[in-house]
């Protein structure tokens, strides 16, 4: 399965009151391409901060939180995973599209690592090769081995204030 495939899965698992936040790069476009709603969240940028707004997100609402992040943009960001804590008991799950590679910047490897030191700060910890976990409470960690693309995403021609202000709007 390739991160694009599981992004289009997780499509009939995803409710209408569930916030998704997609990482940056071919992520967020196959997110915005694939599963385009105003309850999204698409980073632009910024590369190892998705954790940080799922966490601040999951702190003030009582929607399910879901991340979509890749291998290396999770391992830019282990450095708030200690706010787990913080968030206890709070339907979150983090989806770590592990293709092994920094897919938008070149496709250059990304570094191999244990998932399992990370993932300590996680109620539940699931390391598969399909969606089957998803339904988990949380806070889940939830690392999904995918397959490389074999052919990039287009690109979002939509201003980034355009959706940034549709997911405000809908989340208030």
């Amino acid at each position: 399965m390739t991160v694009k495939e599981a992004i289009i899965q997780c499509k009939e698992k995803i409710n209408e009151k569930d916030i998704c936040l997609f990482s940056t790069g071919y992520i967020s476009r196959y997110g915005f391409h694939h599963l385009r709603r105003n309850r999204n969240f698409y980073m632009v940028g910024s590369m190892g901060l998705l954790s940080s707004i799922g966490i601040g997100l999951a702190l003030s609402t009582d929607s399910r939180i879901i991340l979509f992040d890749g291998d290396g943009s999770f391992l830019m960001g282990l450095h708030t995973l200690s706010l787990i804590k913080l968030i206890e008991n709070k339907p979150f799950i983090h989806v770590v599209l592990n293709n092994r590679v920094y897919a938008s910047t070149g496709g250059q490897d990304s570094p191999l690592i244990s998932f399992s030191d990370a993932a300590r700060f996680y109620e539940d910890r699931y390391f598969v090769n399909d969606l089957s976990a998803f339904y988990s409470k949380g806070p889940t960690l939830l690392v999904l081995n995918c397959d490389k693309e074999k052919e990039p995403c287009a690109r979002v021609n939509l201003p980034c204030p355009t959706y940034y202000n549709l997911f405000k709007k809908e989340i208030k």
